[in-house]
């Protein structure tokens, strides 16, 4: 994607609000302060999965909130949830830039990065274009290829479907998969899931959970499974994290897995 000199000025302005909330701190991570809070990434790693043998595959990038010796209790989707809608736009930006250059140097970066996009941040055509083309002058900037990118569509309502639509269908035009994260949470519905045509769907870890005391939910699990893969959707299951899980995982045997037992969220 080229860019003629007046949206490349546009871009490099917002940017620049982006930067001053951009700091890197003693260990040379990229660090952002934001409404009272500093947030540093982690990432946790994903496995391609086939009959019991995996490899590596991406990582997903998440946020923590590090304020230090103070006590905060505060969740991270808590915090989302807390923001007025322009400052979740603003937020999330500012959480993709730290992720992706911490995501450059580590030692996963020549894997895929998986990264979460607040579904209320694609609700207007403008900021849709606006923000994908600040990422893709960004990418650009850092080296890092669209097609190592997925973005994954968290499971906050949307304001306009059909704005979420065109959203995910500009990010695979541009070379970036899309996800849709913790499937059969709140909005990570079926219906989100046939709008959007997405390469993967997440399945959430309370399916697990649940499948490990109810053969009821066990079977409510293999069911949905089944239905995203006739739709030729690719699975990842999250929240793997017992050895009596494998059984399960072995069963569905999926694209993906991601979860506690094979790697925990840290910093790279």
């Amino acid at each position: 994607m080229k860019f003629d000199a007046d949206e490349i000025g546009l871009l490099k302005k917002i940017q620049n609000n982006i930067e001053q909330h951009l700091i890197k701190n003693e260990d040379g991570e990229h660090v952002a302060r934001f409404s009272g809070h500093t947030f540093l990434s982690v990432f946790q790693q994903i496995h391609t999965y086939n009959k019991g043998n995996c490899e590596n595959f991406g990582c997903e990038a998440l946020f923590r909130i590090d304020d230090g010796e103070q006590n905060n209790s505060l969740s991270p989707l808590d915090f989302l949830l807390s923001l007025p809608l322009k400052e979740r736009y603003a937020f999330d930006r500012i959480l993709r830039a730290i992720h992706i250059r911490n995501f450059v140097l580590s030692d996963l970066s020549h894997l895929k990065i998986f990264v979460n996009i607040d579904a209320a941040s694609y609700s207007d055509s403008e900021n849709i274009i606006e923000g994908l083309n600040l990422l893709i002058l960004r990418l650009d900037e850092l080296g890092v290829e669209p097609n190592q990118v997925v973005f994954e569509i968290t499971e906050t309502p949307s304001l306009n479907v059909a704005q979420l639509r065109e959203g995910a269908s500009r990010l695979r035009a541009s070379g970036i998969g899309v996800a849709i994260d913790d499937y059969g949470v709140k909005y990570s519905s079926f219906a989100r899931v046939k709008a959007i045509q997405p390469d993967i769907v997440k399945f959430d870890r309370s399916w697990l959970v649940e499948a490990r005391v109810s053969s009821e939910k066990k079977e409510d699990y293999l069911r949905n499974v089944e239905l995203i893969k006739n739709l030729g959707i690719k699975v990842l299951l999250e929240g793997v994290e017992l050895e009596q899980d494998l059984e399960m995982v072995d069963r569905i045997n999926p694209d993906f897995v991601q979860g506690f037992w094979y790697d925990r969220p840290k910093k790279r």
